[in-house]
């Protein structure tokens, strides 16, 4: 396991890396811990970001990594940790953090994810995606259903527990199957 001067050394490098990113600046050279075609290539990204989420435009994802790199400044870091470094210096166990990241701000979630890296735990990250909504329908098919006094059948064991089927959630998917294959006739 890292040690905490490890874990701030390697956060305050990837300052050195954001600070430039944010101001659209050439390579500075190996001095940022990445060679030329690693940083073009991350420069790349930020301005192919926003195909993927109108909110992703490249001046505000520009913005957060200019915050970010002016927060992952060694005396930043010291300050900040100065209060939890009895708890953090502690030879307890790391644990599995689990974070749902929102995807609407640009490094919205690196924050909760310095947070467990720092203190020496692991992070497990997803980003709130279609797979949480997909879940919060289902969950909301079946409030609905105990509400209307139906048992909601169980469909199979999943390996972490049986998944729920409402079966107004079953004929709407048939219902939609029944559409895409009359179409293509």
């Amino acid at each position: 396991m890292m040690e905490l001067q490890q874990r701030k050394t390697a956060f305050v490098q990837l300052g050195k890396v954001l600070k430039p990113l944010s101001q659209k600046a050439e390579w500075p050279g190996y001095a940022c811990g990445l060679g030329e075609s690693e940083y073009d290539e991350l420069d790349e990204l930020v301005d192919r970001v926003k195909h993927h989420n109108p909110w992703f435009t490249p001046e505000n994802v520009r913005k957060a990594m200019a915050a970010w790199a002016e927060n992952l400044d060694e005396s930043v870091l010291e300050k900040w940790l100065k209060p939890y470094q009895p708890d953090i210096d502690s030879t307890a166990e790391p644990k599995r953090v689990g974070i749902v990241m929102a995807g609407n701000i640009p490094m919205v979630g690196f924050h909760d994810l310095l947070s467990v890296l720092i203190t020496g735990h692991r992070a497990k990250a997803i980003r709130e995606g279609k797979q949480q909504r997909r879940q919060r329908r289902r969950l909301w098919f079946q409030e609905r259903n105990k509400e209307q006094g139906r048992e909601v059948p169980l469909h199979q064991q999943g390996p972490k527990g049986p998944l729920l089927r409402s079966p107004c959630l079953t004929i709407w998917r048939r219902s939609a199957f029944l559409r895409r294959s009359t179409t293509k006739l």
